[in-house]
């Protein structure tokens, strides 16, 4: 049989993770803040499946009209009005041409306002969104706060042809107006006040596609003003959904939520009061007294310049301020429904570059996007662990490796064939095309796919993850949810809980990336097994 120039048959499912590869490269050169993460989001999406199944389609399958949506992408067109869809903490949103995408931080203004609610004295609270766009803040106050009354208001024609989408199905009511004075029968009622005015933080403008950067049209909430970065971003105008109330000539309106009850949603002293926007000092307009509760200013001002990107890092700051946003979650995989919760909270934790800690086959490890420069940066620091030390990558199928790796060898492919899943690293030269930076890797990466149907799950629906134990350096690996939550708290959004792990014995790692494989680390797997399958198996001093 013809063996390829990596000594195994060409896998017959590897064609795509080629195109992927090559794209990602193209996307790069294109100025694409995220060219990985677009690349396979969009190969998922043509192909119809799940971004961690991307290894599951065969070559005969391959959709040339991945090649026309990377084009499109190219042009920045956003990634979410390609694929039509948008996550946003549980829900999948429609979006397209005229109404902005929901933004991570975002979700961060969520969960203040579900802890506000959730504080106050009300059996049924009265909440209201105001400039609801794609009805993202709307929605998920509907599903998560189960007995909320939620009214959401909307002006431009375009972004409510997403909105009703959205909220076919829903029971948030929604009106078609200016934010001023689209609720005269809720006067004195409403509990909460909830806006998040479209805005573009000053450490994204450098991303901005030239067309909305530098178009004004007369409305005061103007793509030049207000429009989201291209790496998740509408390029169309979405006209003044909050009229003059949301409009600022100095500064950018920021996501804000109040308190407001005993005070009409149409006067100047009512609930439109507290998301007027920034004054000319630069400091949130204070609410009125006895009748708003505003957010802390330190999460003000922070909402003015975080970034997609450096999400996670706001989040955990805010949290060593002391902030409300206290969001590490914690779930008991063994037990069914908290399981189905976990995993979907997980991936998505992911997929915003947090971190999050999952149970595996040796210890507990900490985890993120292998593809996300931050989020790996975010793991190592929160380990208190240098670049010299890089990061290894679990996969969630063999396949994977058909896009990662390179001049893979026959003895490599044996030991997977022996030994995956399982507590087997292997050390081998990385695509050159692939965007990542795990440390300093000299061009190679630790790769494994561990036994453990948690991590399994997790990887297939994400991907390739960035993973190292989760302990801080120089402490013992966890082999237990509570010692990882213990040393890493709150820099961790996510914490699976799989039960204690099988012992603190670490996998053993081989290096495949010379000719003759080399025993680095003897662990779970001994050099007596290793040796059954690579008999002349070297042993490093």
């Amino acid at each position: 049989m013809q063996r390829s120039s990596g000594g195994r048959t060409p896998s017959p499912r590897s064609l795509l993770l080629a195109e992927v590869a090559q794209a990602t490269q193209r996307l790069a050169d294109a100025g694409v803040p995220s060219p990985r993460n677009d690349a396979e989001e969009l190969a998922a999406f043509v192909h119809g499946v799940k971004r961690g199944g991307l290894h599951s389609v065969k070559d005969s399958d391959f959709d040339a009209r991945y090649w026309e949506v990377i084009a499109r992408r190219e042009q920045r067109e956003p990634l979410q009005h390609i694929t039509g869809r948008a996550y946003f903490r549980y829900l999948e949103l429609q979006v397209g041409p005229g109404v902005f995408v929901p933004r991570p931080e975002t979700e961060s203004v969520v969960g203040w306002a579900i802890d506000a609610v959730r504080a106050m004295d009300v059996v049924e609270p009265l909440i209201v969104d105001l400039c609801t766009g794609s009805g993202a803040i709307a929605l998920a106050l509907a599903q998560e706060v189960p007995r909320s009354r939620v009214h959401a208001v909307e002006l431009s024609e375009d972004a409510l042809v997403w909105t009703r989408k959205n909220m076919q199905e829903s029971r948030v009511d929604l009106r078609q107006g200016n934010a001023l004075d689209a609720f005269p029968d809720l006067d004195g009622q409403v509990d909460l006040v909830v806006s998040n005015p479209p805005y573009i933080p000053l450490t994204e403008w450098e991303y901005v596609a030239p067309r909305p950067a530098t178009t004004t049209p007369n409305w005061p909430c103007s793509p030049a003003r207000t429009a989201s970065t291209s790496s998740g971003a509408s390029n169309a105008p979405r006209t003044a959904c909050c009229g003059p109330a949301a409009s600022s000539s100095s500064s950018t309106p920021t996501p804000r939520a109040a308190r407001c009850r005993g005070s009409s949603p149409r006067s100047g002293a009512g609930p439109t009061r507290p998301i007027t926007p920034t004054s000319t000092t630069g400091r949130a307009s204070p609410p009125p007294a006895r009748r708003c509760r505003d957010l802390p200013p330190a999460f003000v001002r922070s909402a003015r310049s975080i970034s997609s990107a450096r999400s996670t890092r706001f989040i955990r700051e805010s949290r060593a301020r002391g902030g409300p946003l206290d969001m590490a979650r914690r779930y008991d995989t063994n037990d069914a429904t908290d399981r189905v919760t976990g995993l979907r909270e997980a991936a998505s934790a992911v997929r915003r570059g947090e971190l999050v800690v999952l149970p595996t086959d040796t210890v507990y490890g900490i985890g993120a996007d292998a593809f996300s420069k931050e989020a790996v940066g975010d793991l190592l620091e929160a380990k208190g662990r240098g670049r010299n030390m890089p990061t290894p990558v679990l996969i969630g199928s063999p396949n994977t490796l058909h896009g990662l790796v390179t001049d893979f060898s026959e003895l490599a492919w044996e030991l997977v064939d022996a030994f995956w899943p399982g507590a087997l690293t292997l050390v081998a030269r990385h695509q050159p095309s692939l965007q990542w930076d795990l440390g300093d890797t000299r061009g190679t990466v630790a790769v494994r796919m561990p036994l453990h149907p948690v991590a399994i799950e997790l990887l297939t629906e994400v991907g390739p993850m960035a993973v190292s134990s989760a302990n801080l350096t120089g402490h013992p690996a966890p082999e237990n949810c509570d010692y990882a939550q213990e040393m890493l708290g709150d820099s961790v959004s996510v914490y699976l809980d799989g039960g204690p792990t099988p012992g603190n014995v670490p996998s053993s790692i081989v290096d495949v990336s010379r000719e003759v494989p080399l025993l680095l680390r003897a662990g779970a797997i001994s050099e007596e097994e290793l040796r059954k399958v690579v008999p002349d198996l070297e042993v490093a001093n």
